[in-house]
């Protein structure tokens, strides 16, 4: 038995070696060491459950029965960028969100949630009208950011990132006119035309609100094999990740524009609300951030829908027309399995997968404050993305040579970073730690859940410790708490992920299980919509704990073997 463990942990370690960019994968690759679990543990784990009743291969999302708000017809070419997309109230500089506008954001939050939203004041606004052209893998669009200045000195100008421009992603984004405040401005880009300049005529004090106005045009590429392909046409997926100029995190030390390695995530965003109207063929199924309030048919065979988040961080879209639904609920949210049309067995476990997640993650960290969750198969070269809403999983899992358990560990671990990450924001590229060891470590507390502390500790020990154990063979630890560009992609997984998961445990086994989870659920209620730190964290933890935790911080986070 343990020649036979060792042997299978040789070819994963083998694989590994092989890959161009070994953490490209490495979402998935932690899965593919569960077997190994199943043989330490001895057990197999139960037949596939069904999900609920399927729907039918959608024409339009089942959000459209809802009563549909008048929605103004997409501008193309757009040559009115101060117009409000859709249903979206005009907000004046310095106004909160409009009544009519916050009725609508609330349809995107469960009952206990709507009053987020007021709660949080006067967020960044988001309105966008978007045309997705398939043919010309292009999309033509107008953005109007409303944008409050929270920083304690004036600011001259603002920054936007424009990811598809980044080397590894292999797209366009060019911005044709910006205003602020109804007057054109020149821009500029910086940071391998990554970081999008707008200056503003007069400086924006604190407190202060302006207007930003940019009409753009997105070219997405083909078979893109950059980087993970967030944002690529491939097998009959569009992804778009990152498709639109979204504002940078203004910091004590300025703009944040740094740009990660292919092998990080590449978005710091702060919480904003978005009112997003996209219009599509109507043979195309669009999934996208938050839920829709509104939709209508064109004349020219395209069909507009208008979309509303709450507060999210960033809006993400993909498309097919291939794509088929299934749907369960958690509470009173809609879990969603969108999936190709050979795929429905993985679609059916996905979902269950996803269902499972939902109510262990709620339980013990906290309530999804959102209506609508979705999981979706695409062609993306990583294993799992996630993104505020919506999880991509690549369709490499959805396939019966797929290792076992590989696609159960990663959307568990994509589910988990709806807390970690989308609810309870980090610089994902300075601190990737912050978001990524929790959502690792959440995995665990899922299959003690679900599979019980036995087959738990086994995926513990094989796909967290033994990784992290090889790396320190073989050189590679290193601190915890860096930035991406810190990393190689050797061994970026087995310590941000794996290392600073392990942290997770130490902690979990010095302060005892009811003041471990005390400490998370404090911790998500407390940081919700905003964005946290390691020192951040330990703050907290200590105060919940009563104890000096600065040891067990430094030697797991801050230190190296």
């Amino acid at each position: 038995m343990r020649k036979l463990v060792l042997s299978l942990w040789s070819l994963v370690r083998g694989l590994w070696s092989l890959v161009r960019s070994p953490w490209s994968l490495v979402r998935g690759l932690w899965s593919l060491v569960l077997v190994v679990v199943l043989l330490l543990v001895g057990c197999q784990g139960p037949s596939q459950p069904k999900p609920t009743q399927p729907v039918s291969p959608l024409a339009t999302p089942t959000s459209a029965a809802k009563p549909a708000p008048t929605i103004a017809p997409p501008v193309s070419p757009l040559a009115t960028p101060t117009a409000a997309p859709g249903p979206v109230a005009t907000v004046a500089p310095g106004a909160r969100i409009a009544p009519e506008e916050l009725a609508l954001q609330q349809q995107a939050m469960i009952s206990a949630a709507k009053g987020d939203i007021a709660r949080l004041g006067n967020l960044d606004q988001y309105q966008i009208s978007v045309t997705i052209d398939p043919q010309a893998l292009t999309l033509t669009a107008s953005e109007r950011l409303t944008y409050t200045n929270r920083a304690t000195v004036p600011l001259n100008e603002l920054y936007f990132a424009t990811f598809p421009n980044a080397p590894a992603n292999g797209g366009k984004l060019r911005v044709s006119r910006a205003t602020v405040d109804g007057q054109e401005c020149p821009t500029s880009l910086e940071v391998s035309d990554t970081a999008l300049k707008v200056p503003l005529a007069q400086p924006l004090a604190p407190g202060q609100t302006a207007v930003v106005t940019l009409d753009f045009v997105t070219e997405v590429p083909r078979d893109s094999q950059g980087g993970y392909a967030v944002i690529s046409y491939s097998r009959g997926v569009l992804a778009l990740a990152s498709w639109y100029p979204i504002l940078r995190v203004y910091e004590a030390s300025g703009w944040h524009k740094d740009l990660a390695p292919p092998w990080g995530d590449q978005v710091f965003s702060e919480t904003a609300l978005y009112a997003v109207n996209i219009t599509a063929p109507k043979s195309w199924v669009v999934v996208a951030s938050g839920s829709v309030v509104g939709q209508k048919a064109n004349a020219d065979g395209t069909v507009t829908q208008s979309y509303r988040t709450g507060p999210m961080r960033d809006f993400y879209i993909i498309a097919s027309e291939q794509f088929q639904k299934l749907s369960t609920q958690v509470g009173e949210t809609t879990v969603n399995s969108y999936y190709l049309p050979d795929d429905k067995t993985y679609g059916e476990q996905t979902l269950q997968f996803a269902k499972d997640a939902f109510s262990t993650f709620s339980q013990r960290f906290g309530t999804y404050p959102f209506a609508e969750f979705d999981v979706v198969e695409s062609a993306t070269m990583a294993g799992g993305i996630e993104y505020p809403g919506l999880v991509i999983i690549t369709d490499r899992y959805y396939k019966s040579t797929a290792q076992p358990g590989r696609l159960e560990f990663v959307v568990v671990h994509e589910v988990a970073h709806q807390w970690w990450y989308s609810l309870v924001g980090n610089d994902q590229v300075r601190h990737p730690w912050v978001d990524e060891a929790l959502a690792n470590y959440s995995v665990i507390v899922y299959f003690e859940a679900i599979r019980g502390k036995g087959y738990a500790s086994g995926v513990l020990q094989q796909a967290l410790r033994a990784p992290y154990e090889a790396a320190v063979r073989n050189g590679q630890d290193a601190v915890v708490d860096q930035p991406v560009a810190a990393f190689t992609p050797q061994n970026y997984g087995p310590i941000v992920y794996d290392k600073g998961a392990l942290f997770f445990e130490a902690l979990r086994q010095k302060v005892g299980d009811d003041v471990f989870f005390t400490i998370l659920q404090e911790y998500f209620r407390q940081y919700q919509y905003k964005i946290a730190d390691g020192p951040a964290f330990l703050r907290l933890a200590e105060q919940v704990s009563g104890q000096n935790l600065q040891v067990l911080y430094k030697e797991w986070i801050q230190s190296k073997k």
